[in-house]
């Protein structure tokens, strides 16, 4: 779907943040990694990229990573560059089963922005993530759906940084 028309620049992680030690080896479940990436909606506009010199970094697996990122990072090498086609289970999830619910800002750390995912500890003491869909007066809207929910995402990367 995107080809050769897309392409990551040839910067480094200059930040500091990740040192690769030791001999070369691949990513694995577990390893902290420095990307750059862009990711593209189903139109192929770009939704979301790494801010420039400053990767995004991330323990693969983590429940904070969306599963096919986590999925198909593992392998990479530091400096390879790789095309992901996620559908919706492995990206923002189906879009079957949205809940919303309204939390007073007051209640919500006070950097929120619209897109941010919140964990929400439940009377029953479950925790779920919710998205900050909307600003309501004196609330925030939340849902348990994103706004990509049910679709096709790519994400071109760039692996900056790995450690063990």
């Amino acid at each position: 779907m995107l080809g050769t028309a897309i392409s990551l620049r040839d910067t480094e992680c200059t930040t500091g943040i990740l040192l690769h030690c030791g001999p070369m080896s691949s990513v694995q479940l577990g390893d902290e990694i420095a990307i750059h990436y862009r990711l593209h909606g189903p139109d192929g506009e770009v939704i979301a990229a790494s801010g420039e010199g400053q990767p995004l970094v991330m323990r693969v697996g983590s429940d904070e990573v969306l599963l096919g990122l986590s999925r198909g990072v593992v392998g990479m090498q530091l400096g390879e560059v790789k095309e992901l086609h996620l559908a919706p289970e492995e990206a923002f999830g189906t879009d079957a089963g949205s809940v919303e619910r309204f939390i007073n800002k007051v209640d919500a750390p006070p950097d929120v922005i619209i897109g941010d995912k919140l964990c929400l500890r439940t009377a029953d003491t479950s925790v779920t993530v919710w998205v900050v869909a909307e600003q309501w007066g004196t609330a925030w809207r939340v849902c348990t759906k994103h706004p990509y929910a049910g679709m096709n995402v790519a994400m071109v990367l760039k692996v900056v940084g790995h450690q063990r």
